[in-house]
C-alpha cells in the first residue's frame, strides 16, 4: 500500500493497455494526475482503492470494459477515495 507516500504524475503521455488491463491505478492514500493526455485501455480507465486519489485533467479516454472502479480495502466507510475530472473526453 502506497499510505499517503506515493505521488504520480503523468504529461502529455499515451496511455495503452491491449487485450486487458487497466490505464492507472491509485493504491491506498496514492495520488494519481494525468494530465493532456490519451488513454486507450482495455479493461478499466482507472481504479481506486480505499482513500487513493485520481484526477484526470484535458483527457482523451476510451475503455473497452468499464469506467473507473473504486474499491474499499479494509471494509470500513471511512476509506473514501478521491475523483477529479476536468475537460475530459470519453469514448
Amino acid at each position: 500500500m502506497a499510505n499517503g507516500q506515493v505521488y504520480l504524475e503523468a504529461n502529455d503521455c499515451s496511455i495503452r493497455t491491449l487485450n486487458s488491463g487497466y490505464g492507472t491505478y491509485a493504491d491506498v492514500g496514492a495520488k494519481v494526475l494525468i494530465n493532456h493526455s490519451n488513454m486507450n485501455v482495455a479493461t478499466y480507465l482507472g481504479i481506486i482503492a480505499g482513500t487513493g486519489s485520481l484526477s484526470l485533467h484535458e483527457v482523451t479516454a476510451n475503455s473497452r470494459g468499464a469506467g473507473i472502479m473504486v474499491h474499499d480495502v479494509n471494509g470500513s466507510t471511512a476509506e473514501i477515495g478521491n475523483i477529479d475530472i476536468r475537460a475530459a473526453v470519453c469514448q
